[in-house]
């Protein structure tokens, strides 16, 4: 049974989303797509919109746009150092507070559920980073998004997404110097933000973890508890066979014994 069914939705315009056909759990791959196309300038483009069969030629120019270039630039999504399109994951409409978060990894974009989500729900993704204000959000999308996130205008939202933001760089900067108790504090701010916000990606909370075990490298004890943390969102984005699960598990047997 899949997990989605698109329709048309009137608030669209004659548009289409994607709605959950049963309750999905947190953690849980949605969808695992192939780019019909991928490219990284107009003639590399049109060269691979041109080789495409009739088949793959009609899924490409049934999305959003008029011409090729109009029609990838609207629905692509970054693939490496590349960008590409999927028949699939480019029909998900965007939301500043999306259900499901995407990323690219050996050859295919991964959706996963971000939170846990009922059925019939619509399932949303970003287009757009989303540790930025309402401004910054609308400034990088063709489109004026009306999401929950962005109405009505939420100063305290966009305050939070902006430290968010700056969190990422002041963690880092204390992981590299090694003051460990700072990297923990900054650390756990944000991700009491993320989760504030409701912009808690299992990656986002990775990345935060990450940065805060690589300060306690010193300090087994401390070292546990953040890669205890950083095991438990690595789980909900990363399949069951992933080298970073098994590495994760290893360093976590060897904390436990020492």
């Amino acid at each position: 049974m899949g997990y989605y069914r698109f329709k048309r939705v009137e608030a669209y315009d004659g548009g289409i989303g994607a709605f959950a056909t049963r309750p999905i759990p947190r953690g849980e791959l949605v969808l695992r797509e192939e780019p019909i196309v991928t490219g990284r300038s107009v003639e590399e483009v049109e060269v691979a919109v041109g080789a495409l069969g009739p088949t793959e030629r009609k899924k490409f120019y049934s999305l959003l746009g008029k011409t090729a270039l109009e029609i990838f630039e609207t629905n692509g999504y970054p693939c490496g150092e590349r960008a590409g399109v999927m028949f699939e994951l480019s029909r998900f409409n965007h939301s500043c507070r999306p259900n499901c978060g995407h990323h690219w990894e050996g050859g295919f974009q991964f959706l996963y559920a971000i939170r846990d989500v009922a059925r019939g729900e619509e399932l949303t993704t970003n287009y757009v980073p989303l540790a930025q204000p309402r401004a910054a959000r609308r400034a990088g999308l063709p489109f004026e998004c009306r999401c929950a996130a962005c109405e009505p205008l939420d100063a305290a939202s966009d305050a939070r997404r902006i430290r968010i933001s700056d969190l990422d760089g002041e963690i880092f900067a204390a992981a590299r110097s090694r003051k460990s108790e700072k990297a923990a504090a900054l650390a756990t701010e944000r991700l009491a933000l993320l989760e504030e916000e409701g912009i808690d990606e299992p990656r986002a909370m990775v990345r935060t973890c990450n940065d805060a075990y690589q300060a306690m490298v010193s300090d087994d004890d401390r070292a546990r508890v953040w890669l205890k943390k950083l095991y438990k969102f690595s789980l909900l984005c990363e399949p069951p066979d992933s080298p970073v699960l098994r590495d994760l598990e290893a360093k976590l047997k060897t904390l436990l014994t020492s």
